[in-house]
C-alpha cells in the first residue's frame, strides 16, 4: 500500500514515543559543528518542508507518458568495433522490457550520408509526432567537427 505523505507525516508528528535526538557538540567525534550558524528545525517543522519538496518535485498529476516511442538502433555495414554485440543487448531491453517499437540499421558503406539521412528523415516521418519519443542510437566510430559548432562525423574505418 502507497499512503501520500500528508498520512505519513500526520503517523510521524502524532507519534506517541518522541524520536530519539542525539546531542551533537564540539566534541563530537564525528564531525564538527561548532561552525553551524542553523540548528535542526524541530520535526513537525522538518517534515513541513520535506512535504512541500516533494510536492514541488512531484506534482499530484504524473506526466504523461509517450504515446510511442521509437527506437533507431545504428551501425556501420562493416563493423571492426563489434558494435553488434552491444547492440543486440540494447535492442533487447529495449523491446522486451520496455516495449518500444525498436530497429536495427546497418548504415551502408556506399552512399552512406545519402542512406542515413534518408533513414533518420523516414523514422522522423513515420514516428515524429508529437507525444511521441525518437531514439536514435550511433554505435561507431566518430570524430568531432572542425567547423565551429560543427556536427560530429560519423565515419567506418
Amino acid at each position: 500500500m502507497v499512503w501520500p505523505l500528508s498520512v505519513i507525516t500526520s503517523l510521524i508528528v502524532q507519534s506517541p514515543r518522541p524520536f530519539p535526538t542525539a546531542k551533537m557538540d564540539s566534541t563530537s567525534p564525528t564531525h564538527d559543528n561548532t561552525t553551524s550558524t542553523s540548528p535542526l528545525p524541530d520535526l513537525s517543522t522538518l517534515l513541513s518542508h520535506l512535504g512541500d519538496a516533494v510536492s514541488a518535485a512531484w506534482p499530484s498529476s504524473p506526466p504523461k507518458p509517450y504515446n510511442k516511442v521509437k527506437a533507431l538502433l545504428m551501425s556501420w555495414e562493416k563493423d571492426d568495433l563489434d558494435v553488434e554485440s552491444e547492440i543486440k543487448p540494447l535492442a533487447s531491453i529495449f523491446q522486451g522490457l520496455y516495449h518500444f517499437d525498436t530497429e536495427v540499421w546497418k548504415i551502408p558503406i556506399r552512399r552512406s550520408a545519402a542512406e542515413l539521412s534518408s533513414k533518420i528523415a523516414s523514422v522522423i516521418e513515420a514516428d515524429g509526432r508529437e507525444g511521441n519519443l525518437i531514439i536514435l542510437y550511433y554505435g561507431g566510430h566518430a570524430r568531432g567537427n572542425d567547423q565551429v559548432a560543427g556536427r560530429p562525423v560519423w565515419f567506418a574505418k
